[in-house]
């Protein structure tokens, strides 16, 4: 309590967030990176947060921040540490003994845990203990809800950013088996109600994580056994076998063994099982007099796709691969074994004048019963109520009991009018098209959709998804980020549960606000609402790779795959490109070469085919696939960079500056092409050329590269700079790229930016910043970029045997970056004369 005549001032609120991405606001507002002054300031507010009311020693708290520093500095630094940590979370505090955070005790110092402050891991834990209390009282309903809520505080591991500093291990540890543990008693919950599709999701998000965890690899197989999925359950064995022989060295148990037999016995006396909660809507057949009312048939299917999809524990098949069945004759059985799936909706959309009669039934796929039929007449305004109700009728046919979102969710009309409605279809189809002129044409669309009716919030959603796709080309980041938010801020506050806005906003927030945690949080709160939107599957699958967790990411390619049932190329080329990632390139071909079946010049597939030849050293294979992307598109910047870096591999730089010159350059490439230039002259060791051309795309923030893209530049521009010895601009540049990297949490590429800092510092004379990273290195030496990378340290540092021992490493798991560049990297200079380099080069393909 304050004495008498004290005038200290109230202390800010303060809302800490440790899961995910390192974040701290002050009465609403995130404090600002500059407000903290050195690293060290934040790491030690971090320090004190892994257990908020114990007291840290200051030895403990220097080893922790200066490990290695003279013990009189350190000291004299930590004290400089908790004063700026002080003004930072509390700017009109008078005297440091005042704080109410950050408090001195005996020898040491503690973050009050009497002060009001919210810290997210703390909410995370308590949300555990109130949702395990519902389910030990059977509580179904309510411990699903609390445990979503609960779990989507978890917006990544704790402080991801000091993964590999022993202060924070433990606590990382322990919060991920909590979060992994309560993902599977929420699986329980969601099978205490009968919804396995959602136990089956749990299942595979434990797995996407941590993919030899045995008990979720039988519980999914159980799971999907009982939801009529037995090749699904057999495929998880498969997978989960060999996930415990790569992480454990391990057999599965006797008990998993006897599932799979069990299941493989079933599976040959039933030659066919369908989940049944697995259901495509046919295309409605159009019996209109007039065959111009054909949209009302498509509108009308596609939104009895979208209410379907609202319900979670069905799996509703894409409409992209529902409308190969239009006007089709086949029987029921083989669209049956066609889509994989227990349940069709069939039906017809007859319109004279503005009566409509829509005729719906339910059928069921492996006995061809009807379970349900009905026939609707209404008017032209209310044609889109009928979705409404054959969605609850399928849930009750179903079995499927509706939480209270969903039913809410189901009873939601996107628009009450058909015009707008009509007029938005065709803006959606104008989106899919994907050029800039279609991009402005479904804008289009959509505004004179919310001129009939300002109220339809799917339009205020899409609006906001043009004009984003506009921003990477032909408008500018000023321009389009007003409209963007404004859009998007009008489809929230129509309709606060509405899958694509949430989608959406993830998008703004990765690409625009550099915030893949948040942008992770939007995507998943998106397809928890729709679990069968396969867009949000796509977002998702492309931000976990970005992000370097390359597992995740091909759970989710693998799903969307699913969904959309093998009809759009993309979709198998995701699967590959996340194959790619975790190493398994004859894998990848054969989902490329799946892609090629659809479209056999699918450029996704032809580039990925091309990737993974590279990655198994294939080189002369690959080139082939790269000519072959040139002459489908000679002026498309991203297939020539694709080309231009399989020639920087080969060392034939010149040949790729030529080509670079070759493009031409306008507003909406000029950066992609820039980039190229500089690069490639960094290459061709003109350094002065290569920092002169960044710098140039440096400047033109207004068009960029996607996403992480300007992180790359600084990387290069910083091997530059070292190369003509301007260590501290090196530096600069290498701590630029690492705030980059990380604020839009691509993990993957901070250990290369550190490598980059400590072989400069090494070259200004600091001999100490290689070892200390060695020793980092060693420990996470089982990640796959990480041998490459101790590689380059010990070349730096004059061991040569031991950078030799990890390239071989590097060579045997077939690394990438910055492996690929071994002939051209400044990198592996230091080696470059020793007889085993060109054995290396060899073993590579690269020798000639």
């Amino acid at each position: 309590m304050a004495a008498p005549g004290d005038k200290r001032t109230k202390p800010p609120r303060l809302e800490i967030r440790l899961l995910g991405r390192f974040e701290v606001l002050r009465d609403g507002e995130p404090i600002p990176e500059e407000a903290w002054g050195r690293r060290k300031t934040k790491t030690l507010l971090k320090v004190l947060l892994t257990d908020p009311g114990r007291v840290f020693t200051q030895d403990q708290l220097i080893d922790a921040l200066f490990g290695g520093e003279n013990v009189d500095k350190a000291t004299e630094n930590l004290y400089g540490r908790v004063s700026q940590l002080r003004r930072v979370l509390e700017p009109d505090l008078k005297r440091g003994v005042d704080s109410s955070f950050i408090l001195r005790k005996g020898h040491g110092y503690s973050f009050s845990d009497d002060s009001d402050v919210r810290i997210d891991v703390l909410d995370f834990r308590g949300g555990l203990g109130d949702s395990l209390t519902h389910a030990e009282a059977s509580e179904w309903a309510a411990a699903v809800d609390r445990f979503e809520d609960t779990l989507s505080l978890y917006r990544g591991e704790f402080l991801p950013e000091d993964r590999y500093e022993d202060w924070s291990e433990e606590m990382r540890r322990d919060l991920r088996r909590q979060y992994l543990d309560s993902i599977m008693e929420l699986a329980s919950c969601y099978e205490h109600l009968g919804r396995l599709r959602q136990s089956i999701s749990c299942c595979q998000r434990v797995l996407a994580l941590e993919p030899h965890r045995e008990r979720a690899i039988c519980q999914l197989m159980t799971y999907q056994a009982n939801a009529g999925q037995r090749d699904a359950a057999l495929n998880t064995y498969t997978e989960g076998e060999r996930a415990l022989r790569e992480y454990l060295d391990v057999k599965p148990s006797a008990e998993l063994r006897a599932l799979r037999d069990e299941l493989a016995e079933e599976r040959q006396s039933d030659s066919l099982s369908l989940d049944p909660r697995r259901i495509a809507v046919l295309p409605l057949a159009n019996f209109s007099p007039d065959p111009g009312d054909e949209h009302f048939a498509e509108g009308m299917t596609e939104e009895l796709i979208g209410s379907l999809s609202k319900i979670r524990d069905l799996r509703v098949v894409a409409r992209t691969s529902v409308m190969r069945y239009k006007d089709t004759r086949r029987p029921i059985s083989r669209i049956t074994r066609e889509l994989n799936v227990g349940t069709l909706v069939e039906g017809s959309v007859r319109k004279v004048d503005d009566a409509v009669r829509v005729s719906i039934q339910l059928i069921d796929g492996t006995s061809e019963d009807h379970l349900w039929a009905e026939e609707y007449d209404c008017s032209y305004g209310d044609l889109l109520s009928t979705q409404r109700d054959v969605a609850e009728q399928v849930a009750r046919s179903l079995q499927i009991q509706l939480l209270p979102d969903e039913q809410r969710s189901v009873s939601s009309l996107p628009t009450q009018s058909a015009e707008a409605h009509l007029l938005y279809m065709k803006g959606l189809r104008e989106l899919a098209r994907g050029s800039d002129l279609h991009f402005e044409n479904a804008i289009s669309f959509f505004q004179r959709a919310i001129a009939i009716d300002p109220a339809f919030a799917r339009a205020h959603a899409k609006t906001a998804h043009a004009v984003m796709l506009l921003s990477r080309s032909t408008m500018s980041v000023d321009s389009a980020l007003p409209r963007v938010r404004e859009s998007l801020d009008r489809a929230f506050a129509l309709e606060p549960q509405l899958p694509e806005a949430h989608a959406i906003q993830g998008l703004f927030r990765w690409a625009f606000e550099r915030n893949s945690v948040d942008a992770e949080a939007a995507i998943r709160q998106a397809m928890r609402l729709n679990p069968s939107y396969v867009e949000a599957h796509e977002c998702m699958r492309d931000l976990l790779s970005e992000c370097g967790r390359y597992a995740e990411s091909l759970a989710e390619a693998r799903e969307a795959l699913a969904l959309s049932l093998g009809l759009d190329p993309d979709l198998y080329c995701g699967v590959g490109r996340a194959l790619i990632r975790v190493g398994r390139f004859e894998e990848a071909m054969g989902l490329f070469e799946e892609g090629r079946a659809i479209d056999p010049d699918y450029p996704w597939a032809v580039g990925g085919l091309a990737e993974a030849l590279e990655r198994l050293w294939r080189w002369d294979d690959a080139e082939g696939h790269r000519k072959r992307l040139l002459e489908l598109h000679p002026a498309s910047p991203l297939m020539n960079s694709g080309y231009v870096s399989h020639l920087h591999s080969r060392a034939r730089i010149e040949e790729g500056l030529q080509l670079v010159r070759s493009l031409p350059r306008d507003r909406s490439n000029s950066v992609y092409v820039g980039f190229l230039e500089g690069r490639s002259f960094m290459y061709a060791r003109r350094h002065h050329e290569a920092i002169e051309a960044l710098s140039r795309v440096a400047e033109q923030h207004e068009f960029g590269l996607a996403h992480s893209g300007w992180f790359w530049i600084n990387q290069v521009r910083a091997c530059a700079h070292a190369e003509i010895e301007e260590y501290a601009e090196a530096v600069e540049y290498f701590e630029t790229a690492y705030d980059e990297a990380q604020s839009f949490g691509v993990q993957w590429t901070l250990p290369i930016c550190e490598t980059g800092i400590a072989v400069v510092k090494a070259r200004a004379g600091n001999r100490e910043a290689i070892p200390r990273l060695i020793g980092r290195f060693l420990g996470q030496s089982v990640e796959l970029g990480i041998p490459t990378l101790l590689a380059v340290l010990y070349f730096a540092d004059g061991g040569l045997d031991e950078g030799f021992k990890w390239l071989s490493t590097a060579v045997d798991r077939h690394a990438h970056w910055p492996l690929q560049y071994i002939k051209v990297h400044p990198w592996f200079d230091p080696a470059r004369n020793d007889p085993r380099f060109k054995a290396v080069l060899r073993r590579m393909n690269l020798a000639g």
